[in-house]
């Protein structure tokens, strides 16, 4: 688990890095004031805007639409279990979990950083999810996120969310990198079926 977080932890660096690196090149290549300038608190309120409709069709139990607010490419990296890439997958793995009696779940940013350009960010905070597990047991947990946002015609996306363990546990069945998560995944989930795992 330590290697996925610094996994993620690198795609956030990157990330910010990529904002630096931007902003420095368009500095180079003009001295003229930009078209448009970048708001960043309006960026942040957007963002938030857009943790409100993850809230909202998650409890609808609404996996597609959940699904929707990720890149095609972005990736999930559990605490309990392996990575998972692709938005189909992502979709499969937000179905499982909604699929637990009871769930509710919600997810509360504490900030966002957004980059000078504006189509790039940043953003960590928690959420918590109560419900019951497959064989009935009760959980409520907190747990904390961090994830990477980007941009795509004019619409804010999620690139990549990785969060701690301590929410519920869960039998995946996306793939990951060619092989079942079930598979690649049984120590992860067995190590904390008794309380399990999240997802931002």
């Amino acid at each position: 688990m330590r290697i996925l977080r610094l996994s993620l932890i690198l795609a956030l660096l990157v990330v910010v890095a990529g904002c630096k690196k931007k902003a420095a090149d368009e500095t180079a290549a003009t001295t003229e004031p930009a078209a448009t300038t970048v708001d960043p608190a309006a960026e942040k309120d957007a963002l938030r805007a857009l943790t409100d409709d993850y809230n909202t069709a998650f409890n609808n139990k609404d996996a597609a639409a959940v699904a929707a607010m990720y890149l095609e490419d972005a990736m999930w990296f559990p605490a309990d279990g392996p990575r998972i890439e692709g938005r189909a997958a992502i979709q499969e793995a937000l179905q499982k979990r909604m699929d637990m009696a009871d769930l509710q779940f919600h997810t509360q940013p504490e900030d966002f950083s957004v980059c000078s350009s504006g189509d790039m960010a940043t953003g960590h905070g928690v959420f918590t999810q109560t419900g019951k597990t497959a064989d009935g047991k009760a959980f409520n947990v907190k747990q904390q996120w961090a994830a990477s946002f980007h941009k795509v015609d004019g619409k804010w996306m999620i690139g990549g969310v990785i969060w701690n363990g301590g929410g519920p546990a869960m039998e995946e069945t996306a793939p990951v990198r060619g092989k079942t998560a079930a598979k690649a995944g049984s120590q992860g989930t067995a190590s904390s079926a008794s309380t399990g795992g999240g997802g931002r």
